[in-house]
This record gives C-alpha cells, structure tokens and sequence, in this order.
C-alpha cells in the first residue's frame, strides 16, 4: 500500500497539473511581417599613405621668399618678411613657381616676372641647378635644399664673396 501510495502522489499530481494547463490560442494576423536586422561591420584596415616626393612638394604651390641671411664679404644682413631688415632691399615681392617639367617662373624684389628653367644636381634632388631669364637674366645654384613642411630652405653662393641662406614658404 505504501508502494502504491508512493507512486500513484507524483503521477496524480502530474495529471491535475497538466489538465489545469491550457494551449494559448493564436488569431491568425493579417498583417505583413517586417524584420529589421540591426548588424554593425567594422573593418580594421592600415592604409600607407606615400609621403609626397620632393618634386611634387616642389611643384604643388608657389614658394614665397619668406627669410634670407646674407653675408656678403664677411658683413651680415637679414630679411624677415613684415619684420626686420637690414639688406636695404625689400623682398616681399620674391617668388618662384617651379612646373614639373623643369620651367617655372620668377618674380624678383621689384616684382619683375622672369622665365626660370631648373634642375635638380643630383639623384638625392638635394641642389637645384636655376637659370633665371631676361631681364637680369643669370644662373646659381641651391645648395643643400631641404624641403620640410611647407618650407624649402636652401643655401647659395653669390660671386666669389657671398654666401645666402634662405627660407622659402608655400602661399596658399
């Protein structure tokens, strides 16, 4: 009997259990589904951008004479664009233009423009070989040209007793 009790509890109260359940009924819906998937892709990537070439730094815009030391027979004088100057000259006209085809363009101090073919000296592009035309037509060299930025800097000898260093800047 206690068997009998022991078994027939669990089985009797599952029954009441089940019964007491019911399945929820579901009205049919008309209406269109829409499902609207919310993903999220990332993509991680490293791009290496090429910094530009020394030419194409040289022929992207118009170079400004922006500073100029000069020694000439061992006396010192200095041009800072709309600061000092002790050269007796005005250079706040000065620009060149370089085309990548080797020509370009020169405006000097009073602001002549001149024709300009240049040249780089070497492989390492770091002399510029210039030949500036009529009037006051001449040829120099620019020595140990960096290009940095937007600046070029360069140093030059003028004659037997000159020597120039100046920095030119990009103008917008």
């Amino acid at each position: 009997m206690k068997l009998f009790m022991f078994f027939s509890v669990p089985i009797l109260s599952a029954v009441i259990l089940l019964s007491a359940c019911q399945k929820e009924s579901v009205a049919p819906n008309n209406n269109t589904a829409c499902v609207t998937i919310h993903d999220t892709i990332r993509i991680h990537d490293t791009i290496y951008i090429q910094p530009p070439t020394r030419l194409q730094i040289l022929t992207a815009k118009v170079w400004q004479l922006d500073e100029l030391n000069k020694n000439i027979s061992g006396i010192n004088s200095r041009y800072i664009r709309n600061g000092t100057n002790t050269t007796g000259t005005s250079y706040n006209l000065t620009r060149f233009k370089f085309e990548t085809d080797g020509t370009g363009s020169y405006i000097d101090e009073t602001g002549v423009s001149h024709t300009l073919n240049w040249t780089f000296a070497g492989t390492d592009q770091k002399s510029i070989i210039l030949n500036i035309g009529a009037p006051s037509a001449g040829s120099f060299v620019w020595y140990t040209v960096e290009l940095a930025g937007n600046y070029l800097h360069q140093t030059s000898v003028s004659g037997s007793s000159s020597l120039l260093s100046s920095r030119l800047v990009q103008t917008p």
